[in-house]
């Protein structure tokens, strides 16, 4: 792999203002191109972003006016680079120092140059701060594209669940529910209480005629009964004549002591029945009949219970499920942390948040111009570390303390800046520093 490379030696020809243009750097660190306005000094710095950034940075009209074809070639420590342009397009021919051609040169040309776009640190520092974000995010390598679109997903997932939490715990404040051993847990239907009526219908009437039958039993227990008092009457009629009868009393005795006998007998079967018969109890009809008159309040209570139990069930799913997400939401949080604490800067207390870079633990656009000015060449030099060639075009933004501290970087890293400043000298002037 190549080492370091800048710009040694560098020619344009018929490129926008420039008719020709030779250049040799000697590989020092500071090329400034000074003259008026409208003398060609953007037409400098220009070519050189033409030929190293490629079809990006060419313009419309790169050509110069009168000629069909227009070329730059720049010689660094270990290649020549050179770009031709013609109506028809662009061309781009790499060759090594010892000029072997190079098979796939826009390949080469990109792994030594990731990014001429953010080349410019005066560029950097006027971009707004969230297109800062975004060019330190690829300087550090860090990529939050995936975790932002699943945060988000996440983010929006809660704030729906969140908002349906809200619903259901509105209408669990307004829904009823009632504590009583009373209300059964499901509806109870008219067709049900009506066959349990006419089962107990059916159940009184088997009982009624059950009892007329021990009913009739008694009175013909009563009527043998009235029969065997009779039967006493003329037995107690007959026993004056015993005594003449002594054959008679004899048999009347073992008469009477026969139905004695039988009258005991039907006073155990007559008090029998009667207990028999009070066995029987009729099935209260009258509960019942409430049951059915209140049947109506009583499932509205049901239906009203299950609703309140359902959305109490759907809060507790709600609920969790707005935990899950928040968790997830936490997750993503700490991943991106985790991974903005383990990237590496091109300075030493750089950092950034969604919104800003900061630096130093303040907004970069709150930070002094020298500070600002650090933080831009070396974000610019980490973005191309191997073709460390730096483009100011407005360097006549710079004050002297400013040129100072960007001389001392450049030479510090090994790299070159080549930088635009206006000036009243009539004609364009290359110096090299």
């Amino acid at each position: 792999m190549a080492g370091a490379q800048t710009i040694l030696k560098f020619k344009a020809v018929n490129i926008k203002n420039i008719s020709q243009l030779e250049i040799d750097t000697g590989g020092n660190p500071v090329v400034r191109v000074v003259g008026k306005n409208a003398t060609g000094k953007t037409s400098v710095i220009d070519s050189v972003a033409m030929l190293l950034g490629g079809a990006d940075n060419i313009p419309g009209k790169p050509i110069r006016e009168g000629a069909t074809k227009s070329s730059i070639v720049a010689h660094t420590q270990d290649y020549i680079i050179e770009r031709v342009i013609t109506n028809k397009g662009t061309s781009l021919h790499v060759k090594s120092a010892a000029g072997e051609k190079i098979k796939a040169p826009q390949a080469l040309l990109d792994s030594l140059l990731n990014n001429v776009e953010f080349d410019d640190p005066l560029a950097l520092i006027r971009k707004k701060p969230k297109e800062q974000v975004e060019i330190l995010k690829d300087v550090a390598g860090l990529d939050f594209t995936q975790i932002d679109i699943d945060r988000d997903g996440a983010y929006s997932k809660r704030t729906d669940i969140n908002r349906k939490a809200v619903e259901l715990k509105a209408q669990i404040e307004h829904a009823e529910f009632f504590e009583s051993d009373d209300i059964p847990d499901e509806e109870i239907s008219m067709e049900s209480v009506l066959t349990e009526l006419n089962e107990a219908e059916a159940f009184n009437l088997s009982i009624d005629s059950q009892k007329q039958a021990l009913s009739d039993s008694v009175e013909e227990v009563r009527a043998y009964g009235a029969v065997i008092d009779s039967e006493k009457t003329f037995i107690k009629e007959k026993t004056i004549e015993i005594e003449k009868l002594k054959k008679e009393i004899k048999k009347a005795e073992e008469n009477i002591f026969n139905d004695m006998k039988k009258i005991d007998v039907t006073d155990k079967i007559i008090d029998g029945l009667e207990k028999d018969i009070a066995k029987y109890v009729y099935v209260d009809r009258t509960a019942i009949q409430q049951k059915m008159t209140d049947l109506e309040g009583i499932n509205r209570k049901v239906r009203s219970n299950k609703e309140y139990l359902s959305l109490k069930e759907n809060l507790k799913l709600v609920s969790n499920a707005s935990d899950e997400a928040t968790e997830k939401i936490s997750s993503l949080d700490q991943q991106k942390k985790t991974m903005l604490e383990n990237a590496k800067f091109p300075v030493p207390g750089l950092s950034f948040t969604d919104e800003n870079v900061i630096f130093n633990g303040i907004p970069f656009d709150q930070s002094s111009t020298a500070e600002q000015l650090r933080v831009g060449v070396a974000i610019g030099l980490a973005m191309n570390p191997q073709l460390r060639v730096i483009l100011i075009r407005d360097g006549s933004l710079l004050d002297n303390d400013s040129m100072k501290i960007l001389a001392e970087m450049i030479k510090e890293n090994d790299a070159q800046v080549w930088i635009e400043q206006v000036s009243n000298d009539d004609n364009v002037k290359i110096i090299i520093e």
